[in-house]
């Protein structure tokens, strides 16, 4: 099993990001000089209170928003740098997306809703199409529901279809946006687990945001944004930190 920072190389940075919102004396500075890493395996919890610029960050590390300064580096290619077609593709092949809003399709079913995923991102057959999105429906206690439209589900069996389409792909980049969010707390900590596990066994790396203190105990490291800055529990930055284990190349 792959552990975190098994490879020494991280799978999504953020190097001096910013992202400011509106012009003049009515501008808001959302995110302010912020630099991270995330490596192969590895889970990484963003806490902070709401309108903190949590979503933002998440948002712009996964190429859905554009930095008003900085670079992001996914996998080893400036995601910024990408035309917006192929920023889509690499989303489409290397990223799963879970937001707080479910952002599912109201006229398929839960079972369409992977299915389609597997189709146009991976383009397989049908039949093995079929096969991936039975196991993890089962896997996350939504066998029975399989056949539903988003309108015909509870909040929590919504959240968990958004996780199993997330998954569904396998990709190397995972953006959680409050994953627990409508659940209760036991298919809450399974669904964090299985985020979690999806990183170590494939060396895929989870970016969670979330308010919720009990997924301390799932993530590597857990950091604070707040007033746009980000920082561990002793006030020190990723850089800081890393400085205090071994010098900087």
């Amino acid at each position: 099993m792959l552990q975190p920072h098994d490879s020494g190389v991280p799978l999504l940075a953020g190097r001096h990001l910013s992202r400011i919102f509106g012009e003049g004396a009515t501008s808001n500075c959302a995110i302010e000089d912020v630099s991270m890493e995330v490596y192969p395996g590895e889970a990484f919890l963003l806490m902070g209170p709401s309108g903190s610029g949590k979503s933002t960050l998440l948002a712009i590390l996964g190429g859905l928003l554009r930095p008003t300064g900085g670079l992001v580096t996914a996998l080893g290619q400036d995601l910024w740098a990408m035309s917006g077609r192929e920023r889509h593709r690499f989303r489409l092949r290397h990223c799963g997306f879970i937001f707080q809003g479910f952002n599912l399709f109201p006229a398929m079913s839960a079972r369409q809703q992977l299915e389609m995923v597997l189709r146009l991102g991976e383009q397989i057959s049908a039949e093995e199409a079929a096969l991936r999105t039975n196991k993890l429906l089962a896997l996350l206690d939504l066998r029975d529901k399989a056949h539903l439209r988003p309108v015909e589900l509870s909040g929590g069996e919504k959240q968990r279809v958004a996780v199993a389409r997330a998954l569904i792909k396998n990709p190397s980049l995972i953006f959680a946006d409050e994953p627990t969010a409508s659940l209760d707390w036991t298919h809450g900590s399974q669904v964090v687990q299985l985020l979690c596990e999806a990183a170590h066994a494939r060396g895929a790396c989870v970016f969670m945001v979330s308010h919720d203190p009990r997924l301390h105990a799932f993530a590597e490291r857990v950091y604070v944004l707040e007033d746009g800055r980000l920082r561990d529990s002793e006030g020190r930055t990723p850089y800081e930190v890393k400085s205090a284990v071994a010098p900087l190349g």
